[in-house]
């Protein structure tokens, strides 16, 4: 009976052992699953915060100047707060572009509903800040606006004409509101 008993422990012994080892290999599987899983997700987020912001959602403060004190997002804040459009305009994101003191800033929100209400609210935004926000403009779109101003400064008399903010080209001078 001691027999049995003494390999019954062996058995049980080799058991454990095969289960512990078992164990820390599915543990070292499932660590490096989780370094991979971890480093795909960083390279995610750092792609992300990389990413230009969406011009359909994207107000533009030019020559907004720092204040002391504030982060551009609590800038942003503050000034639609007092241009009365806090409770219906949510600000996502923020970001200055260019140099630190006068430069751009821009303003994403998270829906365009909520950027044409900023827009139509810019006479007010104005007079808050002093800056005049305007929309922003896709990489495409600035290209065009650039082409258009160079072939107008080369043809014979383009500089009778200017392009409107919505593209059109117009002739100077001429008040397109008058009939």
């Amino acid at each position: 009976m001691a027999g049995e008993q003494g390999t019954t422990n062996d058995d049980l012994a080799r058991l454990i052992i095969s289960m512990r080892e078992d164990l820390n290999r599915r543990f070292e599987q499932l660590q490096s699953t989780v370094a991979s899983d971890l480093k795909d997700i960083a390279e995610r987020v750092e792609k992300l915060e990389k990413m230009e912001f969406d011009p359909a959602r994207t107000i533009v403060f030019p020559k907004l100047v720092p204040t002391n004190g504030l982060t551009d997002h609590q800038l942003i804040n503050d000034i639609l707060r007092d241009a009365g459009l806090t409770n219906t305009v949510d600000v996502r994101n923020v970001k200055r572009v260019g140099r630190q003191g006068h430069g751009v800033v821009q303003c994403e929100l998270d829906t365009i509903e909520q950027k044409i209400q900023c827009l139509q609210q810019k006479v007010t935004v104005k007079q808050v800040c002093g800056s005049h926000i305007r929309t922003a403009k896709t990489h495409t779109e600035l290209v065009n606006e650039q082409n258009f101003k160079t072939l107008l400064d080369l043809l014979p008399g383009g500089s009778d004409y200017r392009l409107t903010a919505n593209g059109k080209i117009t002739k100077k001078g001429v008040d397109l509101w008058s009939g």
